[in-house]
């Protein structure tokens, strides 16, 4: 008996320590692609209201410090207006002032990205898809039909990594207008811009991270 309480003593000591002693797995990978630059073509869409709604195109460029951190140094987005029935209306039947409608021409910011969060997704379970969440701070000016005025936005930017060296970027914006002209600041205080954009990279070791 004393023999059999031993013998049992001596499996529950090992299973206990088989359990508890083994290695912790590393569940931290590093990003698999490394960024230094980037040309950005972004096309989006602007409603703005009932009067008026904006199609917009243009470029930015992106320098990268880190793997976390860029200077998005000019972001330039051009504004077509799409002027609804009701302005055109307003406009030619009812004598209305153009300048009671600020008509957008271009925006240009120049801004600070932090992209704190990467991620590895499975999709339909037979690819995997890097992505990266980031957020963009930043500054700059906006051209209206009847006068400039400065600006502040802040976005947030959904990247998703197409390749070694391209992506698509999903990049929803908010922009304030701070101009002291009544009109502006009555009608077209704040926008938000919703931007889809391809991108392009530069420099650096793409691709050789796992």
């Amino acid at each position: 008996m004393k023999k059999l309480i031993l013998l049992l003593a001596f499996f529950y000591v090992n299973a206990y320590a088989d359990i508890y002693d083994l290695p912790e797995p590393e569940l931290i990978m590093s990003r698999k692609y490394e960024v230094k630059s980037e040309l950005t073509v972004n096309l989006g869409y602007l409603p703005v209201g009932a009067f008026s709604k904006f199609v917009l195109g243009g470029a930015s460029y992106t320098k990268y410090f880190n793997d976390n951190q860029a200077w998005e140094l000019l972001n330039v987005l051009g504004a077509a207006e799409l002027s609804s029935g009701l302005k055109k209306e307003l406009l030619d039947s009812y004598g209305a002032d153009p300048e009671t409608f600020p008509v957008l021409k271009f925006v240009a910011t120049t801004n600070y990205v932090l992209s704190p969060f990467y991620t590895k997704s499975l999709l339909f379970n037979s690819s995997v898809v890097y992505s990266q969440l980031g957020f963009a701070l930043g500054a700059g000016f906006a051209q209206f039909s009847i006068d400039p005025a400065p600006v502040i936005d802040f976005g947030i930017i959904q990247r998703f990594y197409w390749g070694e060296n391209h992506s698509l970027k999903i990049d929803i914006r908010s922009y304030t207008y701070l101009s002291g002209r009544s009109e502006i600041q009555e009608t077209v205080r704040n926008h938000i811009y919703v931007i889809m954009g391809y991108s392009f990279f530069f420099g650096g070791n793409v691709g050789a991270k796992l």
